[in-house]
C-alpha cells in the first residue's frame, strides 16, 4: 500500500482472490469520514460494488476512475460514520 495526498492505493492485482474484498473492507472501515482508498483491481469490480451497496447503504462514494486496460480502478470514499449491516458492533441493538 501506499499513502499519497491522503489517499491510500491498494493493488489487488498480486493478492489472492479471497482475500481481496476483506482487505479492502478492513482498509475502509479504518477511513476518517470524507476520506479515501483507491484500489486496482484485475476482476471486474461490479459485484463487489453491489455488496458493499447491501452492507454499506448511504456509506460511500463509489467512483469508477479510468484504469490500464483490463483493470478496474476504483476510488471509495466514506460519506457517513454509520455502519452497515455487517458492521454492527451492538451497542446501538442495530438501529
Amino acid at each position: 500500500m501506499s499513502t499519497t495526498n491522503l489517499c491510500t492505493r491498494i493493488d489487488l492485482r498480486a493478492v489472492v482472490q479471497p482475500e481481496r474484498q476483506p482487505l479492502i473492507l478492513n482498509a475502509f472501515g479504518s477511513l476518517g469520514l470524507h476520506e479515501s482508498l483507491e484500489f486496482i483491481d484485475d476482476l471486474d469490480a461490479c459485484l463487489f460494488e453491489e455488496r458493499l451497496r447491501l452492507e454499506l447503504p448511504g456509506n460511500f462514494l463509489w467512483q469508477d476512475l479510468q484504469g490500464l486496460p483490463g483493470t478496474s480502478l476504483v476510488r471509495l470514499t466514506k460519506t457517513s460514520e454509520r455502519h452497515g449491516n455487517a458492521r454492527c458492533c451492538g451497542a446501538c441493538g442495530g438501529a
